[in-house]
């Protein structure tokens, strides 16, 4: 409180506004500051785009399989065990066998398995060498891998299941062709017979 005398005789008293505290002062500032900044952040929020805008967006980078970071190691075995992988369809089991092959690393990738690693590539095999789309690489991978394992016949019971499987579909595909190329002769020698009549 001040009191002041004046000339007149009057008394004047006043009081003094209590200053603030440091900390209530760097409060408020703090806030005026998150005030202006959020500001600053949302601006053009509210904004809604005209046909004349050019809209400008960001292209995110593809992430890399780990089929194709072992790949672009060179690490063919492990390569061909992520591809044989149940989550990936066949065509990109298939595709990645393609790329070993075009590699000239499709034995290395072949040999060297275990019971489970032969199992998982045995089933494979069982379940697409004879689907049509895929039976050109496949019956080759098929043989390469006979040609390799034949030394564990008779050694896993599961793996034998397999390989027997495995024979009767190649068995039957190799029928299924000699019937159709049996069929393609008999068709080129009646279409043979025709032209020979027709210019006769």
């Amino acid at each position: 409180i001040v009191a002041v005398g004046c000339a007149d005789g009057m008394l004047s008293i006043q009081r003094r506004k209590k200053e603030e505290s440091s900390t209530k002062q760097s409060l408020r500032q703090r806030q005026r500051r998150k005030t202006a900044n959020r500001r600053y952040y949302t601006r053009g929020g509210d904004y809604k785009p005209v046909v004349a805008d050019y809209s400008v967006t960001h292209k995110q980078k593809e992430q890399l399989k780990k089929f194709d970071k072992h790949l672009k190691t060179f690490s063919s075995t492990r390569a061909l065990d992520e591809a044989l992988k149940p989550c990936y369809p066949a065509e990109v089991t298939v595709g990645v066998i393609q790329e070993l092959i075009r590699r000239g690393s499709i034995k290395e990738a072949l040999a060297g398995r275990d019971e489970k690693g032969l199992e998982i590539l045995l089933t494979f095999l069982c379940r697409w060498t004879c689907e049509e789309k895929y039976c050109r690489v496949l019956l080759d991978v098929t043989t390469l891998v006979i040609d390799m394992y034949a030394g564990v016949v008779g050694q896993s019971e599961r793996v034998d299941r397999l390989l027997q499987k495995l024979l009767r579909s190649v068995q039957r595909e190799v029928s299924h062709q000699e019937q159709l190329f049996n069929t393609l002769g008999a068709l080129e020698t009646l279409l043979t017979a025709a032209q020979t009549t027709n210019t006769g």
